[in-house]
């Protein structure tokens, strides 16, 4: 059975997996090998949600923000085996909801690829005369 559920004081097993999952998205080279830098990010951020099925995590997510009037959703991922099941609907859905007990009424998030279908599923919509950017290093 799939539970989705928050994480805050996670194992060197459940630091593993989560390693991997940012290494198979390609957002780390070696998330492996930081196991450390893991743990600080989970601890840094407001909610971190795994998917798990017994003690194997198939998805994540987190939340990041001040907790009183802005957030944003970061890195929601599902293992490649486990896609397109609904599992990252729930992450989000479950990380919009503790979010909404905090009374955070402004949600916002980066969509990557044909990942806007799912964040539409939950509400999420384009907003107008806005446009994503990222501070980069000039050189």
């Amino acid at each position: 059975m799939l539970h989705i559920e928050p994480l805050t004081s996670p194992t060197a097993g459940q630091l593993g997996a989560i390693a991997r999952l940012y290494t198979e998205t390609g957002w780390w080279e070696d998330a492996g090998e930081h196991p450390e830098q893991v743990r600080r990010l989970i601890a840094g951020s407001l909610f971190f949600m795994i998917a798990r099925e017994g003690d194997d995590i198939v998805g994540m997510g987190r939340a990041i923000g001040d907790g009183v009037s802005d957030a944003y959703l970061q890195d929601i991922a599902v293992t490649a085996a486990r896609r397109g099941e609904g599992i990252a609907t729930r992450i989000v859905t479950a990380l919009v909801d503790h979010l909404k007990e905090l009374e955070v009424d402004w949600i916002g998030l980066i969509a990557k690829g044909r990942a806007d279908g799912v964040y539409a599923r939950c509400g999420f919509r384009p907003m107008p005369d806005a446009i994503p950017m990222r501070y980069q290093e000039k050189g």
